[in-house]
């Protein structure tokens, strides 16, 4: 008996249905495709009728601010209007506002966005506020206006230190005045990072004046508070370049912050009040691998 040849066999199989005749995809996978496209319609549909919303892209939010007046002489006090933002698909649950100007920042919530907001700016110089918003989907916009301060020219200037440290070592920074024609006879100061998730605060080390002075970080170790008074004279009129306080950063991971100086008081020997004539150079850390 002759035997078929293999292409023919073939041949013969396809015409009695044989291999066309199998399923593309088996039963069991029909059915798990099928019970997907049921579910995805059932969603669809009650999805809506539930109050939730199904957003599969979200649109970032909108940043908007004003000040008012835009600058004058010091102290300044403006007044800031954020309630034109907003966001087009959601809403906006968080906003910081940086004045420029070291001090700390503005935090609130959406609930928050169109309450009265009022700043005082102690000392002359140009400021660029920063407004940063979230949305719900964790989306952030900014918007930014710049404030013009006239007033007297410093005659002294507070600089905070800066530099490089790695990820789990820790940095001294020095906290100096370059100098106090009217001596000093004491301050009350808040250091704090722009970017707190860089690096925190382990220490606060007092120098000058000695003796007399307090110090509280704060439990998220962004700021720390502190002062002191000079009941010895240490510090008279005339001396310069005077290590006020050492502040040590340990680095958390990489990137890099501003360090900030926000002075509440700095007072001279007669009692004066030398803020409006203190320039304030803030630092730069920056956390390494």
């Amino acid at each position: 008996m002759l035997k078929e040849a293999k292409g023919v066999k073939i041949g013969r199989e396809l015409e009695q249905g044989g291999a066309s005749s199998r399923p593309l995809f088996p039963p069991l996978v029909m059915f798990r495709l099928g019970l997907i496209g049921f579910m995805l319609t059932l969603m669809l549909v009650l999805l809506p009728l539930s109050g939730c919303r199904l957003q599969l892209f979200n649109s970032p939010p909108t940043a908007a601010i004003e000040a008012s007046p835009g600058g004058g002489e010091a102290p300044l006090t403006v007044s800031f209007d954020i309630s034109a933002s907003s966001d087009p698909d959601g809403k906006i649950v968080w906003f910081e506002l940086y004045f420029g100007d070291c001090t700390l920042p503005l935090t609130g919530t959406g609930a928050d966005i169109g309450r009265p907001i009022r700043h005082t700016y102690r000392r002359a110089g140009t400021f660029k506020a920063v407004l940063t918003v979230k949305d719900d989907s964790g989306a952030t916009a900014e918007a930014t206006v710049t404030i013009a301060v006239e007033g007297p020219p410093p005659i002294e200037t507070l600089t905070v230190g800066g530099g490089t440290v790695k990820v789990g070592d820790a940095l001294e920074v020095p906290i100096t005045l370059d100098r106090a024609p009217q001596g000093l006879a004491g301050y009350i100061m808040t250091v704090w990072l722009v970017t707190g998730k860089v690096a925190e605060i382990e220490k606060v080390t007092l120098v000058t004046p000695r003796g007399a002075g307090t110090v509280r970080i704060a439990s998220d170790k962004k700021s720390a508070t502190f002062q002191a008074v000079d009941f010895g004279h240490e510090i008279g009129p005339g001396h310069s370049e005077i290590t006020l306080a050492r502040v040590s950063f340990k680095g958390l991971k990489k990137g890099a912050s501003t360090i900030c100086a926000q002075l509440e008081r700095l007072d001279a020997d007669g009692g004066a009040d030398l803020l409006p004539v203190t320039e304030i150079e803030p630092g730069e850390l920056t956390v390494t691998r």
